[in-house]
């Protein structure tokens, strides 16, 4: 008897559990500063490597630091540094792939004289494994082996694309600017669309930029702008899933301005760089029984687990929050800027039909004070929850949050109660993990006894079919129906079926 053996292919997917590291640097600024007042960091990922037990990572922060100098003008200072990581992970395999995803949980500065400041990042890693794992099914060609077939959905895993598109910004704003002072670009995914080879993905870069006025006054705009791109993706079809990430390349941001009579108009060319990871289900024939009219056989049943993935959800919801200044910071009398919210995602979890999202928000304040004539420096850190309906309906399903800012406020009562709300899109994935069993070896057995007599008489039990009784039978179930042509399967009834051997041979 011949036995193959085949393989088919599943897609498995690992949570990469929260890692805490830090990073340290010195930052020099080329004119001497009174004070810092705030500095605004992105995450910028570049690499990473899936060795047997190990992902390693690399990535850079690329930083501004807002000061004001010792004759009260307002300066910044960007500098670029580089980062690795790694996360250790029992199940990773070389030749995995890793979606990394690094936050920034705080941000110390300190002065150490007055041109040089050091700063301190508490960073914290994350993600999701991906991998292909092989699943072994066998299958007989030898006559006297009887199969019974079944098909059973996997989930496969297309492949991953990746490119870098450029989103052109406009906008006008009423008064001359004599000087940009920062700018801070997020991009989120609104819609994903699959087609034939393709992933279609719709969202929006909003942006933020900060500047000195005509009248040496600090001012914001905040710029919005819609996109949609194309990716090719072999594979893929329009009942594929798909996932993205996004990441603005904050480095390579190209901005200019052009003042005229009465207002300025500013244009910004900001790239983003996405990455697309396709996933689909398709049918697998698999021997779900089998037994031999000659011989016993021995089998073993495989078990493998599989990841589902679940159709990503958006949603948008506003966190609220406060703060009071301590007794011993200068009161507020105008709030001068607001840097960009830092979210950091810390929980999420499915719970009676909604999904939580837990987090902590954190924005940079700049306010002045009359009585000093300074101006000063705040952190706001609101912890929040979100929520919102889900339409998945796996209970238990895994969940993956991408948080990210479109707009923020504060505003400032009694001079030292800080009201604070921010605009933030939620990019929500869901997977489910998925258990199944597959014969994946046969083994010939001892020859089956010869038959007693030329007769056989089966008690057949109500509500068997025709598989059952054939393989108590040993038999291939033609030769049941030819002999028992008025059986009707499943038995409606007991019965006792009689059938004429012949001589094994």
């Amino acid at each position: 008897m011949s036995f193959e053996v085949n393989k088919f292919e599943v897609v498995k997917k690992t949570k990469l559990e929260r890692e805490n590291f830090a990073v340290s640097f010195d930052v020099e600024t080329q004119t001497e500063f009174e004070k810092v007042l705030s500095v605004k960091s992105n995450i910028i990922m570049e690499n990473y490597e899936v060795l047997n037990g190990l992902v390693s990572f690399s990535g850079k922060i690329e930083t501004c630091i807002i000061f004001q100098t010792v004759d009260q003008r307002f300066e910044t200072e960007k500098q670029t540094v580089s980062f690795s990581s790694k996360i250790e992970e029992k199940d990773a395999k070389a030749g995995d792939l890793a979606r990394i995803f690094v936050g920034i949980e705080n941000c110390k500065v300190d002065v150490l004289s007055q041109n040089k400041l050091r700063l301190d990042y508490d960073l914290v890693s994350g993600g999701v494994l991906i991998s292909k794992r092989e699943v072994e099914k066998v299958t007989a060609s030898d006559e006297n082996i009887c199969q019974k077939f079944d098909e059973i959905e996997v989930e496969k895993f297309l492949g991953r694309a990746s490119e870098t598109f450029v989103v052109d910004c406009e906008e006008t704003v009423k008064n001359h600017i004599k000087q940009i002072v920062m700018s801070d670009s997020a991009a989120f995914v609104k819609t994903i669309d699959s087609g034939v080879d393709f992933v279609s993905v719709g969202g929006e870069v909003a942006t933020k930029l900060l500047y000195v006025n005509e009248d040496d006054k600090i001012e914001t705009v905040c710029v919005v702008e819609n996109f949609k791109e194309e990716i090719e993706l072999a594979g893929a079809t329009r009942e594929s899933l798909a996932q993205v990430d996004l990441q603005v390349m904050a480095d390579q941001i190209k901005l200019e301005y052009e003042n005229d009579e009465k207002s300025t108009k500013i244009k910004m060319q900001i790239p983003v760089e996405m990455t697309v990871y396709g996933f689909g289900r398709e049918k697998k024939e698999i021997i779900s029984d089998v037994y031999s009219t000659k011989t016993e056989l021995k089998t073993t049943t495989s078990s493998f687990d599989m990841t589902k993935n679940l159709e990503t959800e958006f949603f948008e919801t506003k966190i609220e929050g406060q703060l009071s200044l301590d007794e011993d910071k200068p009161r507020v009398d105008k709030i001068i800027f607001v840097g960009m919210t830092n979210l950091n995602v810390t929980n999420s979890y499915i719970k009676d039909g909604e999904v939580f999202v837990e987090g902590i928000a954190k924005t940079g304040v700049v306010y002045l004070n009359d009585e000093t004539n300074g101006l000063y420096g705040v952190d706001i850190e609101v912890p929040f929850i979100a929520t919102d309906k889900v339409k998945v309906e796996c209970e238990s399903a895994n969940v993956q949050v991408c948080a990210v800012v479109e707009s923020n406020d504060v505003v400032v009562k009694k001079g030292r109660d800080f009201y604070f709300d921010a605009k933030v899109n939620f990019k929500v994935e869901y997977d489910c993990n998925e258990y199944g069993a597959v014969i994946s070896n046969i083994e010939n057995g001892a020859d089956l006894p010869e038959q007693d007599g030329a007769i056989e008489i089966y008690y057949a039990r109500e509500g068997q079919n025709a598989w059952d009784v054939a393989k108590s039978l040993k038999v291939d179930e033609e030769t049941l129906y030819s002999q028992n042509p008025e059986l009707i399967f499943p038995l409606d009834k007991e019965q006792n079926i009689v059938l004429f051997h012949q001589k094994r041979t």
